[in-house]
């Protein structure tokens, strides 16, 4: 019997004895957790090249993408009309080299998307990016499944 049959048939009998398989069709992730990942994923390239390996080999195995939404530090206030450009160039200078590793990693790695910050926020780019309900993989659909978590600040 197959693993697809024998899957429906546990399903059919509802057994729990039956592992599920669980593959994400993509992973969207917010900065404060993606990026620590982004730099465990660089580390291993680092080690497969000391290894005498192809670090290109090491890549996100699902579609992923990296949503760069932190809150906006407040330099200037609303009433100037060039406040958010004026905010976005002091947060790029405050957060340079972080941007840079997250440039890089984009170009870097298949798989992977980073949307900067002052492109989108998470729960707007996580709507643009699950439009699809369903996705097809190895003849099988199913429904996109979002789990994650989102920081809200009062």
């Amino acid at each position: 019997m197959n693993d697809e049959n024998r899957y429906l048939q546990a399903l059919s009998e509802r057994r729990r004895d039956v592992d599920f398989p669980y593959y994400p069709a993509r992973v969207v992730l917010q900065d404060l957790l993606g990026t620590p990942a982004l730099v465990d994923l660089a580390g291993m390239r680092d080690a497969i090249a000391e290894a005498g390996g192809d670090p290109a080999t090491i890549n996100p195995v699902v579609a992923t993408h990296l949503v760069v939404d932190h809150s906006l530090n407040v330099e200037v206030a609303g009433h100037d009309p060039d406040a958010m450009a004026k905010n976005m160039a002091i947060e790029q200078t405050k957060n340079a080299e972080r941007f840079e590793f997250l440039a890089w990693c984009k170009q870097a790695f298949s798989n992977l998307d980073v949307l900067m910050p002052g492109k989108a926020s998470c729960i707007r780019s996580t709507s643009n990016i699950c439009r699809r309900s369903f996705n097809c993989r190895m003849a099988w659909h199913f429904p996109i499944r979002l789990s994650g978590r989102t920081a809200t600040r009062r």
